[in-house]
């Protein structure tokens, strides 16, 4: 009788380690193709900003407008995917991965956070000009600045992930 009971729970902790390790597999291979998309999507928004700031250097050394009537300023920005670590965390994943893991997971979206509310803050600040525009250049120089430095900074943070979370193949 007693052997029978622990056959019972080790077949069943065999199955729920099983369970878990293809659980774990899969949400790894989730966080390493959102990663990669959004490293693609970085790069062409870091050389588009990096665009955009230039225009905007040009416009306010050349055109020098006196107000902001004359200021026109097209800005792009892609919001970068954040699906498989709002599913991990509802599904609760998080916890059967090893500590190291988890903070360079929580790094990499706490940055894309941050880069997100620098970018808003931003637009508000192109959106609200309500002064001459020389004025304001230093304070939306910076913030570009900024922006540009923060992706830049995740970059690099998804590179590290991406060569050390391979997943097999």
């Amino acid at each position: 009788m007693t052997i029978g009971v622990l056959l019972a729970l080790y077949f069943t902790n065999l199955k729920t380690n099983y369970d878990n390790n293809l659980l774990i597999i899969k949400s790894r291979q989730s966080f390493y193709e959102e990663i990669e998309s959004n490293r693609k999507t970085l790069i062409e928004d870091i050389n588009s900003m990096k665009t955009q700031l230039k225009s905007f250097r040009e416009i306010v050394k050349i055109q020098s407008p006196k107000s902001t009537s004359d200021f026109r300023f097209n800005f792009n920005f892609n919001y970068l995917s954040d699906g498989a670590w709002k599913t991990s965390q509802v599904g609760n994943v998080l916890s059967l991965y090893n500590y190291d893991e988890v903070s360079t997971l929580v790094e990499i979206y706490s940055s894309q956070d941050l880069r997100k509310w620098i970018f808003e803050n931003l637009y508000k600040t192109l959106v609200s000009l309500n002064s001459e525009l020389n004025k304001e250049s230093r304070s939306i120089e910076s913030q570009f600045v900024t922006l540009i430095g923060a992706s830049e900074s995740l970059l690099d943070l998804y590179d590290h992930y991406l060569k050390e979370h391979q997943p097999p193949r």
